[in-house]
């Protein structure tokens, strides 16, 4: 029988709304403490998907936080921006990660323009010149006091005993670096990496044992090639698209024991909200996803 893996710690509203506020503090002040977690999302199985197990046998759904869930104030891969999503509710953060001149950072884009006061490409960019900039949010606005840009070392250090996280590696990203980046801060139990195809997973397979993978399944034939490639299913769960479901595809992974994962991000969500149909994120957890 599986033990089931999150330590759950009281929910504290006044604690939610104290951190929340916090970060209207006047510019000249110091940053402000981060929020604590709703609930502190601790595994104690080996790895992401293990965590996941636990999920699937209660019949849950957990929510997937894509780029940490930015909103006005709260700029997107911003570890300030994690906190506050985790505060109000428990989630897995998704995050960007991006090369620079000399080290890992938390970015989607490959330039600086959009979500930073700097421009230019970022690759170009040592991490303490990145560090001069500060985040914007999705509507231009920079915070204040200054929300920075994160190296994944820190972000690493920060989820630590309160979040699980996991890496969407972009363009010009090794793989196996950012492996080797994960087991140095011992972070496998509670990181996993978002990989593109079979020959990626594999990479991840053979440098750790442990680290669980995100991992496209569209079609079934997909975990043909995930075999050949000599990856073990249960060191994955599936995604399965965007805004297109699949109950048949969903029952199948179910059965053979794979978490799944759907995103109804950007027009899903939009059309929930626009019809007022909230319902139907209940509909989709009933009908097999695990992580949306």
């Amino acid at each position: 029988m599986r033990q089931c893996s999150v330590l759950a710690v009281a929910i504290s509203a006044a604690l939610s709304l104290a951190g929340a506020a916090a970060f209207a503090q006047p510019a000249e002040q110091a940053a402000p403490a981060l929020p604590e977690p709703a609930i502190r999302m601790v595994p104690k199985a080996e790895n992401v998907a293990g965590f996941l197990d636990c999920i699937v046998d209660q019949k849950a759904t957990i929510v997937s936080a894509h780029r940490g869930g930015p909103k006005p104030g709260f700029p997107e891969n911003a570890i300030e921006t994690f906190a506050y999503t985790l505060s109000k509710i428990p989630a897995i953060i998704e995050l960007d990660i991006v090369k620079a001149k000399d080290g890992y950072v938390l970015m989607h884009d490959s330039d600086l323009n959009r979500t930073t006061t700097g421009s230019g490409p970022l690759a170009e960019k040592t991490v303490a010149e990145l560090k001069e900039l500060a985040l914007r949010d999705q509507t231009g606005f920079a915070p204040r006091p200054p929300m920075r840009i994160a190296t994944l070392e820190e972000t690493l250090a920060w989820a630590k005993g309160q979040a699980i996280i996991q890496l969407d590696l972009k363009r010009g990203v090794d793989t196996a670096e950012i492996v080797a980046i994960v087991q140095k801060a011992g972070a496998q139990r509670y990181t996993a990496i978002i990989v593109d195809n079979a020959a990626e997973a594999a990479i991840v397979a053979k440098a750790d044992s442990t680290i669980s993978m995100s991992y496209g399944v569209t079609k079934l034939e997909a975990l043909d090639e995930l075999a050949a490639a000599g990856v073990p299913e249960d060191r994955i769960y599936a995604f399965t698209g965007v805004n297109r479901e699949n109950k048949e595809l969903w029952d199948e992974l179910e059965r053979r024991g794979i978490p799944t994962i759907f995103a109804t991000l950007w027009s899903g969500d939009r059309e929930i909200a626009a019809t007022n149909d909230e319902a139907k994120y209940a509909r989709l957890s009933a009908d097999g996803v695990d992580i949306m």
